[in-house]
């Protein structure tokens, strides 16, 4: 679906009438349509459409107020267990669509409440899977929450790593909130940098360089971008060009 428990809570509030109609309020469907023929609403036009309707509606600072995964260490790695606090929500929410009954009633994987949850324990599989093998790959990130000990780890990597396609990883990862084992909550895309860590270590490495008096004071630097590679080299063990420093200043400016 895409779409993180805020959004499919408001999916679940906006209206969804359609659901009980599809089912049982229809009564020239229910004649029209022997009940081993009849589709499942999880597939109907009205229910994608509500689904791209609802995506992005919510702000993103929200998603990080409840996480969704929960890391904690373990012996040779982390373990990521889902808040089953959000799964109660939205199984609450689920309990007030009308399943079908009766002689006329659609089979029982073709029923929407089934169908929902079903594909929703396949995501919050798949999420469990990579958030346990970012969490185990950029450990040493997670300690010291430098931009330097990130590795590029890339939304193809884990693609990989789960055995589907990167589209599905951007789904399954977008707005996907984590709360860590020091308590911090962040976007578990935070430990996907792919080709931005080079920038990021650059940036951040001019950031420390301007704490000290050396080399920033009363927001000017005191030496020379040229002056500035083989610190940044020796201290940092990144090489930089001259006109890629300036870049980096500019930005932190």
């Amino acid at each position: 679906m895409g779409l993180s428990p805020l959004e499919l809570e408001l999916l679940l509030d906006d209206g969804l009438k359609e659901v009980r109609n599809f089912y049982d309020a229809n009564p020239h469907f229910l004649e029209e349509t022997p009940a081993e023929e009849r589709g499942n609403y999880f597939w109907q036009r009205n229910f994608l459409d509500r689904c791209k309707a609802v995506s992005g509606r919510i702000p993103k600072n929200q998603h990080l107020e409840t996480p969704q995964i929960i890391v904690e260490p373990a012996v040779g790695g982390y373990t990521a267990e889902y808040n089953q606090e959000i799964n109660r929500r939205i199984l609450k929410k689920l309990t007030e669509f009308k399943r079908p009954e009766g002689e006329k009633k659609c089979p029982l994987e073709n029923i929407f409440s089934l169908k929902f949850m079903k594909d929703r324990d396949w995501i919050i599989e798949q999420q469990k899977k990579i958030v346990s093998y970012l969490c185990d790959n950029q450990e040493e990130y997670l300690q010291t929450r430098s931009p330097l000990d990130l590795k590029s780890i890339t939304q193809g990597d884990v693609a990989k790593y789960i055995g589907h396609s990167s589209s599905s990883v951007s789904r399954l990862v977008k707005n996907l909130s984590v709360q860590l084992p020091d308590g911090r909550i962040i976007f578990i895309d935070e430990l996907t940098p792919g080709k931005k860590t080079s920038s990021q270590k650059g940036i951040y490495a001019l950031k420390k360089l301007q704490e000290d008096p050396n080399f920033y004071e009363g927001g000017n630097w005191k030496i020379s971008d040229r002056e500035l590679i083989p610190f940044l080299n020796d201290r940092f063990g990144i090489n930089l060009a001259r006109r890629t420093i300036n870049k980096y200043k500019s930005i932190l400016n």
